[in-house]
């Protein structure tokens, strides 16, 4: 689909347009009439346009009614991988995210490195940077809509307490970033439905 008239067009003939017909009232169209139905898809058309162009999956060039779509890198991979629309953008903004602590915590090593004498040393990255990178990063890929409804299977969040017993990395990444890693406890976790 090239536009909002194809997508419309393509609307017309689904099962969910013929369920429209039979019972308008459920779906909140005005009647059964054709032209109702089709003013009702139009606008669940242009809301899933538009909710599309917010997460960063679609581009809209033109008028409002015949609008020429076309799919972003973000769109391609929700549709190649069958993701909810909103996970490639916070994926995205995961990552970038991520890359600006990862700098900063180079940064900080480079001027610790810096205040020595002026002698070349080769670059090498602690371990430090590379444990708050992977924090972040699982923090990003569980907090997904995708694991959303994820339901705990039976006896599993006493492992998860175990677990998290030996592991500092909660729902946030401050306790990490801190790096006071011995104090680290927080009941709320369980709560946080990214905690599997």
């Amino acid at each position: 689909m090239n536009s909002v008239v194809d997508a419309l067009g393509y609307m017309s003939w689904t099962f969910y347009a013929r369920r429209v017909r039979a019972n308008p009232s459920y779906y909140g169209a005005a009647s059964g009439d054709d032209e109702d139905v089709d003013l009702f898809l139009l606008s669940v058309v242009k809301e899933t346009v538009e909710l599309l162009k917010k997460d960063g999956c679609i581009t809209v060039e033109g008028d409002e009614d015949d609008a020429g779509v076309g799919p972003t890198i973000l769109g391609s991979a929700a549709c190649k991988y069958y993701l909810v629309c909103g996970t490639p953008k916070q994926m995205q903004f995961g990552v970038r995210e991520g890359r600006k602590i990862i700098q900063s915590c180079l940064d900080e090593e480079k001027e610790v490195s810096s205040t020595e004498a002026n002698k070349l040393i080769p670059f090498e990255r602690s371990a430090r940077v590379d444990e708050i990178g992977l924090a972040w990063l699982l923090y990003t890929l569980a907090s997904t809509h995708e694991f959303d409804e994820l339901p705990v299977r039976h006896n599993e969040e006493i492992l998860n307490e175990e677990l998290s017993d030996e592991l500092m990395w909660g729902p946030d990444t401050q306790s990490v970033l801190s790096g006071n890693r011995d104090q680290y406890f927080n009941p709320e976790i369980y709560l946080d439905p990214h905690t599997k």
